[in-house]
């Protein structure tokens, strides 16, 4: 199983050159932490991909990622930097 943790970056830029649905061709599961779903509606947001995770398709999974049993503590992560951090590090794959 091929899995994905989205960042914002390339769920922006797939919606706005219409090539999002490459991604489940790509991948079996793609998770967007919810850090990543506050971004893609964030007031600052193109309204096209506003207008999409609105309409949050069903091959898209939501929540937290890494799940929270296996996060570190908050404390050791800087805020500006805790999404990304997490990101960065390895993940769990789950069958």
């Amino acid at each position: 199983m091929r899995v994905v943790i989205a960042d914002t970056s390339p769920i922006n830029y797939l919606v706005l050159i219409d090539a999002i649905d490459v991604l489940p061709r790509l991948y079996d599961r793609i998770v967007v932490p919810s850090e990543v779903l506050a971004e893609l509606t964030d007031p600052g947001t193109p309204e096209k991909v506003v207008e999409w995770i609105r309409q949050k398709p069903e091959w898209l999974e939501a929540g937290l990622y890494p799940p929270r049993q296996t996060l570190r503590s908050k404390d050791s992560i800087p805020a500006k930097g805790r999404p990304s951090n997490l990101l960065r590090e390895k993940p769990t794959y789950y069958s």
